[in-house]
C-alpha cells in the first residue's frame, strides 16, 4: 500500500516536470521563431535604408506590375547612388523575398526571405519614404507574423 502511494505521487511529480518543460521548450521555441522574423526584417530594413541615404538621383517607386507608382507608393524602389550605381529594391511575392538588383549584377538577388509584404511610400514634399516590412515564418506552429517600418530621409528626388 505504501510503494502505492509512493509510485502515486512520484507519478504525479514526474507529470508536473514534464509539463513544465514541454511548455517552457513551446515558449522558446517560439521565441526563436519571432526573433529570425524580426532578424530578417531588421537587415532587410538596414540594407535597405543604407543604400538609400546614397541616393544621388532618379528616385522612382513602382508598382507590383513594374509600372511607375503615380501616387508614391509602391512594392519596388529604384534610384541612382553616388557612385552611378544604379540600384533596384523590390518584393518577390512567389519567392516570399525581398531581392535587391543592381544593375551592373544584372539580375535580381534575395536579400531576405520569409517575407510576406513590402511597401514604399514617397512623400515628395518632405522627401521622406517610408518603408513598411511584414514577415511570416510558416512552419511554425502557429505561424509567427511580424512588421516594422522606418522612415528614410531621401537626398535624391
Amino acid at each position: 500500500m505504501e510503494t502505492m502511494v509512493a509510485l502515486t505521487i512520484f507519478a504525479i511529480l514526474v507529470t508536473a516536470v514534464l509539463t513544465v518543460y514541454v511548455q517552457g521548450y513551446a515558449s522558446y521555441h517560439a521565441n526563436n521563431q519571432k526573433i529570425e522574423v524580426q532578424e530578417n526584417l531588421r537587415i532587410a530594413l538596414n540594407r535597405i535604408s543604407r543604400d538609400l541615404r546614397q541616393a544621388k538621383s532618379g528616385l522612382i517607386i513602382y508598382k507590383q506590375d513594374g509600372s511607375p507608382a503615380n501616387d508614391g507608393t509602391g512594392t519596388k524602389i529604384s534610384f541612382l547612388t553616388a557612385s552611378g550605381e544604379n540600384i533596384m529594391y523590390g518584393y518577390d511575392p512567389a519567392d516570399k523575398e525581398v531581392e535587391v538588383k543592381r544593375y551592373a549584377a544584372g539580375n535580381f538577388q534575395p536579400v531576405v526571405s520569409n517575407i510576406e509584404g513590402l511597401e514604399f511610400q514617397f512623400n515628395s514634399d518632405t522627401k521622406l519614404v517610408t518603408i513598411y516590412i511584414k514577415g511570416i515564418k510558416q512552419n511554425s506552429n502557429p505561424p509567427v507574423a511580424c512588421e516594422m517600418s522606418t522612415k528614410v530621409q531621401a537626398r535624391a528626388y
